[in-house]
Order: C-alpha cells, then structure tokens, then sequence
C-alpha cells in the first residue's frame, strides 16, 4: 500500500508517493533535482486514528489550462 511522505530540505517542502521510505529515497529526485544532491528530511504523513488513501489521477488526470477565459472582442 503506497503511503504519503513529506521531503524537507531548508524551507523547501514537498510531497511524495512511494510503497516505502527506502523507495522514496530513491525517487526522491523526481520530486525535486536538488533531493538528488542535498540531505533531505523524509516522514511519513500520519493522522491519529485516520487511514490516508491514495488514488493515482494519471489515467483520468484533469485536464488545468489555467489562466483567465479569453475576453470576446
């Protein structure tokens, strides 16, 4: 089961995915280049007395144009 993790480094936080802390170590440079090469504080995301469920969006991912819609002319 895939398990939510945290990656610090200085002020810089970030999220990540991965079945195992080892394994999140591993792509942790995916997440951010600079994981590569600096070390980087890794935890686990816990909430007492909650069980955090995880769904992969990559096959029906939504799709973000962003921005403001066109003004007609």
């Amino acid at each position: 089961m895939d398990k939510l993790y945290t990656l610090s480094v200085g002020n810089t936080t970030e999220y990540g995915v991965a079945d195992s802390e080892e394994s999140m170590r591993e792509s942790a440079g995916d997440i951010d280049p600079r994981f590569s090469y600096l070390p980087v504080k890794i935890d686990e995301v816990k909430v007492e007395g909650y069980e955090i469920t995880l769904t992969s969006l990559t096959e029906d991912k939504p799709k973000n144009k962003g921005g403001r819609p066109r003004k007609e002319a």
